[in-house]
């Protein structure tokens, strides 16, 4: 964490068995349960504040959107579409992140 300029969040999504950490502008998951699957994300412009994960309505999007993560910075909610690939009987094995959002709301 030697690079942290202005702000560093970490949190749980015990849906999807994940932790992740903000740092500045960056977000970062992986799999608590086996210490593996490390996923990123760094669209974003603003120091990212808060985290969330939601369930879309069914119908809405495509079936491989299991998830959407909401990502706030103090001017921006971003939604972006989350997909999973299984392993045996693991259906939350490896995280995908979709690398464009679905939503980009400007405060």
């Amino acid at each position: 964490f030697a690079h942290v300029q202005c702000n560093c969040f970490m949190g749980l999504l015990p849906t999807i068995q994940r932790g992740w950490v903000t740092i500045d502008t960056e977000i970062y998951f992986w799999n608590y349960e086996t210490g593996g699957d490390l996923a990123y994300y760094e669209g974003l412009a603003e120091v990212v504040l808060s985290v969330g994960l939601v369930i879309p309505k069914p119908g809405v999007f495509q079936p491989h959107i299991k998830f959407l993560l909401v990502v706030c910075t103090a001017s921006e909610v971003v939604v972006l579409g989350v997909t999973f690939e299984s392993e045996g009987d693991d259906l939350y094995a490896l995280m995908h992140l979709q690398p464009n959002p679905f939503v980009l709301l400007v405060l």
